[in-house]
C-alpha cells in the first residue's frame, strides 16, 4: 500500500513538472508570436510602423473621421536623399533615415501613427485638424535644423519638405493623395517647407 502510495506521488510530481515545463514553453510561444506580429508591422530599418500597418490602421482611423474630429496626414520626404546615398554611401543614407525617423517619433503624439512610407518617405498621421499636426512638422523640421548632421557626415546638412492634409471622410486614400500633391508643391517650390492648405 505504501508502494502504491510512493508511486502515485511520485506520478503527481512528474505530472506537475512536465505542466510547469509546458507552461514555460506556452509563454515562450507567446512572446514568440507577438514578435512575429510585431515584425510582420514593423520597418526593420528605422522601427515605425510599414507601410502595410500604416494602411491598415490609416483606412481603420479613416472610418471615425467627423467634421468634430478629423484625420490628418503628413507626407514627409527627405530632400535629395539620393545626394546623401551618392556621396556618402548607403550605410549614411540609412543612418539619415534613423535620425528622421526618431525626431518623427519625437514630434509624434499619443493616438498618432508614424510610418515610413517607402524609400525616404515617412507618413504622420493624426486624429486632429490639419493645422495641428502642421504645427508640429514645424517643430520637425526645427529638430532636423538644430541636429548635428556634420557629426554623421562632414558637409552634411538635411531639410524635409511636408505636404499635410486632413480628411472627415472615410476615405483614406484621398487623404494620402491630397498630402502628396502638397509635398509635390512644396518640392516644386524650394522645397525645405510645410503646406497644409491650397
Amino acid at each position: 500500500m505504501l508502494a502504491r502510495i510512493q508511486s502515485l506521488q511520485d506520478q503527481a510530481r512528474e505530472e506537475r513538472q512536465r505542466n510547469t515545463e509546458l507552461q514555460a514553453h506556452l509563454q515562450e510561444l507567446r512572446a514568440l508570436n507577438a514578435r512575429i506580429r510585431e515584425l510582420g508591422r514593423t520597418d526593420h530599418l528605422t522601427r515605425l510602423a510599414n507601410r502595410e500597418h500604416l494602411f491598415t490602421e490609416g483606412q481603420h482611423l479613416a472610418q471615425t473621421a467627423t467634421d468634430h474630429t478629423p484625420l490628418s496626414a503628413a507626407l514627409i520626404d527627405i530632400d535629395h536623399f539620393k545626394v546623401v546615398n551618392d556621396t556618402w554611401g548607403h550605410q549614411t543614407g540609412d543612418l539619415v533615415l534613423q535620425r528622421v525617423a526618431r525626431m518623427i517619433l519625437d514630434v509624434a503624439r499619443p493616438g498618432d501613427i508614424a510610418a515610413r512610407y517607402g524609400g525616404e518617405e515617412f507618413v504622420l498621421l493624426r486624429p486632429a485638424p490639419a493645422g495641428d499636426l502642421s504645427a508640429s512638422c514645424h517643430d520637425l523640421q526645427q529638430l532636423i535644423r538644430l541636429h548635428p548632421w556634420s557629426s554623421v557626415a562632414p558637409g552634411m546638412h538635411v531639410t524635409l519638405s511636408i505636404g499635410v492634409a486632413q480628411t472627415t471622410t472615410p476615405d483614406f486614400d484621398r487623404l494620402l493623395g491630397d498630402a502628396d500633391r502638397r509635398l509635390y508643391r512644396v518640392k516644386r517650390d524650394g522645397r525645405n517647407s510645410t503646406l497644409d492648405h491650397g
